[in-house]
């Protein structure tokens, strides 16, 4: 499994031995995202994926910083859909752009430009950890939604930050914070 939560779970409530459990981790090529001080980084802040993400409440929490917000999401997500739960979907504010980035190379380009990579999960689940993972890897501050699933690798001011599910407050203070503060968002990415 990918983490301690999953194998206690996997032990406890499916009565797994442990001898039977290993916690292999999520892997991420460090050849490929490493930090690259070539990509010029600009202020602004990005995010990736469309699982389980609440991109909502990303973008409510960045609407007052006067950045960009760019988000890789190659899956149909209700911004791009077309339809959110039967309603019309919301345009996107002018301070977001939301598409595929194609390439994993263009990704990487992704991560290496901006101050801040943020995974803003909607539930406790056991996702979001690979884009944290190459934003880690490539030396970037990050914020994540704090959940048992993934306290494996991130320590909470050490090596990123937490932010509680659906605090949009929350997470705009540290994303405030990270972009006011280059070389804590420094330290942390070099951490990481």
């Amino acid at each position: 499994c990918l983490s301690d939560q999953s194998k206690r779970e996997l032990e406890a409530d499916y009565g797994m031995p442990s001898s039977r459990v290993i916690v292999v981790g999520s892997r991420v090529d460090t050849a490929f995202f490493k930090p690259d001080k070539s990509v010029p980084q600009k202020a602004q802040i990005c995010s990736a994926g469309a699982i389980n993400r609440d991109y909502d409440a990303l973008i409510e929490a960045a609407r007052p910083l006067g950045v960009p917000l760019k988000i890789a999401a190659d899956t149909a997500w209700h911004y791009s859909t077309g339809k959110a739960d039967g309603k019309p979907a919301l345009p996107l504010p002018d301070f977001v752009e939301m598409r595929s980035w194609k390439t994993y190379t263009k990704l990487r380009d992704l991560y290496a430009e901006s101050a801040v990579v943020v995974v803003p999960l909607a539930r406790p689940m056991l996702s979001g950890v690979t884009v944290a993972l190459e934003a880690m890897a490539m030396g970037k501050a990050v914020i994540l939604t704090h959940n048992r699933y993934v306290e494996d690798f991130l320590k909470d001011g050490d090596n990123g930050l937490f932010v509680p599910a659906g605090d949009v407050e929350g997470l705009r203070k540290k994303l405030a914070h990270l972009l006011a503060h280059p070389a804590e968002a420094e330290r942390l990415g070099a951490r990481a």
